[in-house]
């Protein structure tokens, strides 16, 4: 029944307001499909909170890992992540899903980049470049586990947007006097002094 035909009485009723609330709304397939309860499952495995210590780019990189081992007949790539991705959500993250504008996500790329502007903003992204940047080894530390340090904050940040050299430089610049030494003999003299490629050759 058209809204203008409705008796006035009726606009109090819930159902009215709740249809077409849905914020993701990918193309359905156009036959029969299922989408396996195991595979929702492991999705439901691997849920995201919404939490500052998370990393929004594992847990995407981690969904698409999961979908790329499993196959729907007769669902596309966007039906199937558009769907599975909100299984994986939970807490802050799925009320953030929720409030998303109603018809407002229709393929997986859209869902993504929403995804990632919300959970990580330029404040965040300006907090992990200056982790790079002033990049300093901790007491205690060893430089084995300092090297590996510095690549996680480049794999949570691969938009940092540094050039090689800087990267090297901000390690270097970082790590501890007797490691800079152990570097500069490395390098036959002064670390600062050789190539990129001859850095990646020690």
């Amino acid at each position: 029944m058209e809204p203008q035909n409705r008796p006035i009485r009726d606009f109090d009723s819930l159902d009215i307001f709740f249809t077409k609330r849905q914020p993701i709304c990918p193309l359905p397939p156009t036959g029969e499909f299922k989408i396996s309860s195991k595979l929702i499952a492991l999705v439901e495995q691997h849920q995201f909170r919404g939490l500052e210590e998370e990393q929004p780019i594992d847990h995407i990189e981690k969904f698409e890992e999961i979908c790329a081992t499993r196959r729907c007949s007769g669902v596309s790539e966007d039906y199937l992540k558009c769907t599975l991705f909100s299984f994986s959500l939970v807490e802050k993250a799925y009320k953030w899903m929720r409030a998303l504008p109603a018809g407002s996500i229709t393929t997986w790329d859209e869902y993504k980049r929403a995804f990632l502007k919300n959970f990580y903003p330029k404040e965040r992204l300006k907090w992990m470049r200056r982790r790079i940047s002033e990049f300093r080894h901790e007491a205690h530390e060893s430089f084995f586990e300092a090297v590996s340090r510095f690549k996680e904050y480049k794999r949570e940040c691969p938009h940092h947007g540094f050039t090689e050299i800087a990267l090297l430089n901000f390690f270097y610049q970082g790590v501890d006097e007797k490691f800079k030494m152990a570097l500069n003999t490395a390098s036959q003299g002064d670390f600062m002094t050789n190539t990129i490629s001859s850095q990646h050759s020690h």
